[in-house]
């Protein structure tokens, strides 16, 4: 996927189109707000989409579904594998932006230092117990790749808001000096 940028011309500040043919997000922006870019983002410059999805639950169904196992495909087994899956993009793309092997296995690859943090918390997911520092230690490496993060949750409503408050308070804290 990549992003485009141009300027929105039905008065809106901002705006979105997309194109799965073409896998293509532009952004749509005011002349005001797109004036205040970098001239490399202003003359077309393609920025890289790359989407990698970490999951874990969080709420009592996942300490149920922990408990009662789960069968082959869903599940506790199912978030395992899934995150291991997403490690070995995920830390390709931190190789191929600063160096490094790249392998399409998460056991065999040589972890981005950036990943490590985030490879041990994979490894020690486990089908009967929570690991919430996979989601925490994904939004680390993220933001330390220059990347961004969306936190959901099946109802979009509480859990979403208490993650993107953990969120937004550890990096005032790590960016800002505030907390």
């Amino acid at each position: 996927w990549k992003v485009d940028l141009g300027t929105c011309t039905n008065g809106k500040d901002l705006d979105l189109e997309t194109s799965l043919e073409k896998k293509t997000v532009t952004i749509l922006l005011s002349t005001d707000i797109f004036a205040k870019l970098p001239i490399s983002l202003q003359g077309g410059a393609v920025i890289p989409l790359v989407p990698i999805l970490f999951v874990q639950g969080v709420d009592i169904k996942q300490s149920l579904a922990n408990r009662q196992g789960s069968k082959a495909g869903s599940g506790p087994q199912y978030q395992m594998s899934l995150n291991k899956k997403s490690f070995t993009i995920f830390n390709n793309y931190a190789q191929k932006c600063y160096g490094n092997a790249v392998s399409e296995d998460m056991m065999t690859s040589e972890v981005h230092p950036l990943c490590d943090p985030l490879a041990r918390a994979i490894r020690q997911q486990s089908p009967t117990k929570k690991n919430v520092d996979i989601l925490e230690e994904a939004a680390r490496a993220t933001y330390a790749l220059g990347g961004g993060i969306t936190v959901f949750c099946k109802s979009g409503k509480d859990r979403t808001a208490m993650a993107v408050t953990l969120h937004q308070s550890k990096a005032l804290g790590e960016y800002h000096g505030c907390g």
